[in-house]
């Protein structure tokens, strides 16, 4: 009894207490307690085992996910200090096998919710780099005379690692085969190859007698890695579920992590290398229109970048990336892109361009013929004109500047007050055609302080309370405009509903009552209530924003029909609103016909100044 009591109590205090957690965080924090001098294999074997069944047997929520990368993250740390100190310490196999079980359990899929949920500065690049770090420590300790491949592989990661002598120097082919799992067979997503030359370079550079190279393969974690053009505010701020609702250019195939060090050393060799090593990936799912170009991982920036790295596509499902320096890699893709095509950017601006010099030569006519027009339905047209051309300058200023996100930002609120300005005009027209018509006898008064309020006013309340509540959301990182995510498109479409529905609904008492005023008249009258009905409708169509509604239903859409249809529309509104106010408008003729007149009376007048003056010489 007495015996069984000592036994007890010499066992090891942290191997104790590993076996008592009952949680990640207690792990974690028990983890957090051990020393590079108290590290002992028995402890680094029963950490991994503990974790693997703790993220095997619950439901891990993003704390469970990130404490569970902190302690992987920690044991990798203490192994990189032993080893820096040259202690006599060689990581076990079950120690490495429970390292990556514990690893790839974290990424299987009903563990989704969870990653998208990290902050997009921890989570999958912390776990990425922390992956990557693993691999050139155990590389680097391992004896591996031989210059055998050594290989360790789960259903979602394969650890694979070599050693290279200067007197047995040959190209190596790491192979991404994850062994088979859940009754399925085994799959093979990459493959990566380094020529003799670029060991044979590395050698003679470094002058080591011995390189360590790993091969590190992780699928599953692009779905939990940032897109391309994310800002360290972004980073910071928003989860990862929600920086990649907002962007296109998303990491698409397995991440793989090439490191070549010397044996006994942790740090990767960055040279330039001669020749580029080739990652191959198969089985890519390609999709129509879109874009694909290998990447990789800045750690530091926590940024996704191209430099040294080629793309070349080779059939159906095949991509070959290019290297000439050492990382983790992927390969992004624009996988939502099919709307943004060129042809829709060359209508977009054509059009857009078109509009313009309509809305300036428009306006040039509504205020110089100003005396012949109604003075307060031409001070709302005008108005709807200025805020209408300012809205589609800014557009054409701004739709593009993405890579800089707070002049896009900028960008993006100024026009979304802009568009709902012009909208907010659009319902001033028809307030004012209901009061030109119902209330035809108070003819005298005038609202021009109403429409000001109606019309610059409610929306720059609407943009305060947007701006106020989700200014991090203004701009995507694709283009400057609202975006579809997190509902701030709604606080441009809701209240350009609302003044399309309460127009039609001004529009349908106007009319009814335009005809019920001419039920009195012949057959010849009643065509020309008819006609006028008609050009009505035509005139008040585009500029109450119908066009619109097709808009609505082109949001989140990736029908490239119906973006094509309501880009080409919304871009000729100016076209449209130049026909109606100014070529149909009977005030604008009536000015030009007096203008045309007057000119004539000028050129006349002056004609009888010079025949009178020339018989006056003649008499002379």
């Amino acid at each position: 009894m007495n015996c069984f009591v000592c036994c007890i109590y010499n066992q090891d205090p942290t191997l104790v207490a590993i076996s008592n957690t009952t949680t990640i965080s207690e792990l974690l924090t028990v983890a957090t307690n051990i020393s590079s001098d108290t590290f002992s294999s028995a402890i680094g074997d029963s950490i991994v085992s503990k974790l693997s069944n703790l993220v095997s047997d619950q439901n891990l929520t993003s704390s469970d996910v990130d404490d569970s990368i902190k302690v992987l993250t920690f044991l990798v740390s203490i192994q990189e200090e032993i080893l820096k100190t040259k202690k006599n310490f060689i990581p076990t196999d079950n120690y490495i096998a429970g390292h990556i079980n514990a690893s790839g359990k974290l990424l299987d899929t009903n563990n989704q919710t969870a990653w998208l949920s990290l902050n997009s500065n921890n989570g999958a690049p912390a776990f990425v780099e922390s992956m990557e770090r693993f691999g050139r420590l155990i590389s680097s300790s391992m004896p591996n005379d031989d210059n055998k491949l050594i290989k360790f592989a789960t259903d979602n990661i394969v650890l694979t690692f070599t050693t290279v002598t200067k007197s047995m120097v040959q190209p190596i082919s790491f192979d991404g085969e994850f062994s088979a799992g859940n009754g399925i067979d085994n799959t093979k997503d990459s493959s990566s190859y380094i020529s003799s030359s670029v060991l044979s370079y590395l050698l003679k550079e470094t002058g080591a007698d011995k390189l360590a190279v790993s091969n590190v393969v992780l699928k599953g974690v692009q779905e939990f890695l940032p897109p391309s053009l994310m800002t360290s505010e972004d980073l910071s701020h928003r989860s990862i579920g929600d920086l990649r609702k907002m962007a296109n250019d998303l990491p698409h195939t397995d991440v793989v992590s090439l490191s070549i060090l010397e044996v006994g050393k942790l740090d990767s060799l960055n040279y330039n290398l001669p020749n580029p090593i080739d990652i191959r990936y198969t089985n890519v799912e390609f999709q129509n229109n879109s874009e694909f170009r290998c990447a990789y991982y800045q750690f530091k920036s926590n940024t996704w970048s191209s430099n040294g790295v080629t793309t070349e596509i080779l059939g159906e499902g095949n991509i070959l990336c290019s290297s000439t320096h050492l990382t983790s890699f992927s390969v992004l893709t624009s996988v939502q892109g099919a709307v943004i095509t060129d042809s829709l950017r060359y209508i977009t601006y054509v059009g857009c361009g078109i509009s313009l010099v309509c809305m300036v030569l428009a306006l040039i006519c509504l205020i110089y013929f100003r005396s012949d027009l109604y003075p307060q339905k031409n001070f709302v047209n005008i108005n709807f004109l200025i805020a209408l051309t300012l809205a589609v300058t800014f557009f054409l200023a701004g739709i593009d500047q993405s890579s800089n996100r707070a002049t896009c930002k900028a960008m993006t609120i100024i026009m979304h007050y802009l568009f709902l300005a012009a909208f907010c005009w659009m319902l001033c027209e028809g307030i004012l055609l209901y009061l030109m018509i119902v209330v035809i006898f108070d003819s005298g008064k005038t609202y021009y302080r109403q429409f000001l309020a109606l019309g610059w006013g409610l929306p720059a309340v609407v943009v305060a309370i947007s701006v106020g509540i989700k200014h991090d959301d203004y701009g995507s990182y694709d283009y400057c405009f609202l975006t579809h995510h997190y509902g701030l498109i709604y606080a441009f479409i809701a209240p350009m509903i609302a003044i399309i529905l309460a127009n039609f609904v001004i529009f349908v008492i106007v009319l009814k009552i335009v005809i019920e005023s001419k039920g009195k008249s012949d057959m010849r009258e009643r065509k020309q209530v008819i006609k006028a009905s008609l050009r009505a409708i035509a005139v008040l169509l585009p500029i109450l924003g119908l066009t619109w509604i097709i808009g609505v239903f082109a949001v989140d859409s990736l029908s490239v029909y119906l973006a094509h249809t309501f880009t080409i529309f919304n871009s000729l509104q100016g076209l449209f609103v130049f026909i109606f106010h100014c070529v149909l408008n009977n005030g604008v003729r009536k000015g030009f016909q007096k203008l045309k007149e007057s000119r004539k009376r000028r050129k006349e007048a002056e004609t009888f100044t010079m025949s009178n003056y020339s018989w006056q010489w003649y008499k002379r």
